[in-house]
């Protein structure tokens, strides 16, 4: 019974709110008897299908270049309560996906669900940086999704824009795409804007001469870039490049080079994408010394028309939305928004 009762003068206050257990971390290479129930608190679907799906999603990890044994998970008393999964891909960069918040209070509050999240996120890149084949860590989040947005930004990741992802559907057209080392003629005839000189990639295989003048003409596109301006100091060239040539099918003849006055001065780089029905805008940019000439819309025109001979159905790509002159450029083109993320990242480099 209580002796003391709040009054006016002393008004009550209210309870303190329980601290929360530091999280403990499963032992990694998170164990393959925990994988599946890794994956349960990954997938994001009806609950009544979230085994068949994690199921799914671990016999087909192989295949798709996912390995669960990087995954770090916060534990107790046996069992997985949150997980951040980086799964390595081109030019050294981890991609890292974090569990959603879990329901009926099983996993604890709100607070401690995102104070186990941030947890699994901090040990995923402390891991990462031991691993010659990550660089950069990225995270890719919806608006909407603030549990993975603020666990990226309490562990120091930066906020590197907004992406809008856009399509552009494509006609089909006869033709074959140009050849490797050769010289892209304008649209209509006539002459390149600014004396510009357009070559695709200089062989059919990867090349380190080439490689070497393309990290050039991306380098001198990058200056005064609007886009992803805070992502360029994170990443080597060389990782750019190799970054790029693994989305989708390397097709040379449609990575092109700019040139101004013989010095490279931007790019175009399309990559198919067969099992996905599209092309892959990977990357355009000019550097300081070809823009404002008109250069910008008849290169992308012109790789619109290379494009719809692939056969393919649709052409994609991913601005900056603070990329005002990009965005307005694929708009006018016929591109159309898809959907929106918000990119973070940070170096993982040793």
């Amino acid at each position: 019974m209580p002796t003391h009762s709040p009054t006016p003068s002393e008004p009550s206050r209210p309870a303190a709110p329980e601290p929360i257990a530091a999280p403990e971390l499963a032992a990694w290479p998170l164990p393959k008897s925990l994988w599946h129930d890794a994956a349960a608190r990954l997938v994001s679907t009806d609950p009544r299908e979230t085994e068949q799906a994690a199921a799914q999603l671990v016999a087909q990890s192989e295949a798709h270049g996912i390995d669960f044994g990087l995954a770090v998970a916060t534990i107790r008393d046996g069992s997985i309560r949150q997980v951040c999964l980086p799964v390595l891909g081109g030019g050294r960069t981890a991609m890292l996906f974090v569990s959603r918040p879990g329901q009926g209070g099983s996993l604890g509050t709100p607070e401690a669900q995102q104070a186990e999240r941030i947890a699994a996120v901090r040990g995923a890149l402390d891991r990462l940086r031991g691993l010659p084949a990550a660089g950069l860590a990225q995270g890719l989040s919806l608006p909407s999704e603030r549990f993975a947005i603020e666990a990226y930004e309490a562990v120091g990741m930066a906020r590197i824009a907004e992406l809008r992802y856009m399509n552009r559907p494509l006609a089909h057209r006869r033709g074959s795409v140009p050849k490797a080392g050769s010289v892209l003629e304008p649209p209509k005839g006539g002459a390149w804007p600014g004396g510009a000189e357009i070559r695709a990639y200089s062989t059919s295989r990867p090349d380190l001469a080439a490689d070497t003048e393309l990290a050039t003409a991306i380098e001198a596109s990058y200056e005064q870039t609007l886009d992803c301006p805070g992502l360029r100091p994170m990443r080597n060239m060389a990782d750019v490049v190799a970054s790029h040539r693994e989305t989708g099918d390397w097709t040379p003849g449609l990575w092109w080079v700019v040139r101004m006055q013989g010095e490279p001065a931007g790019c175009l780089l399309f990559n198919p994408c067969p099992a996905e029905d599209s092309v892959e805008l990977t990357y355009m940019g000019l550097a300081p010394s070809a823009r404002g000439l008109g250069l910008a819309p008849m290169l992308l025109d012109r790789g619109i028309e290379h494009a719809e001979r692939l056969g393919l159905g649709s052409l994609r790509c991913a601005v900056d939305v603070a990329n005002t002159p990009a965005m307005k450029l694929y708009e006018r083109a016929g591109f159309a928004p898809m959907a929106s993320r918000i990119a973070h990242a940070c170096s993982v480099e040793a």
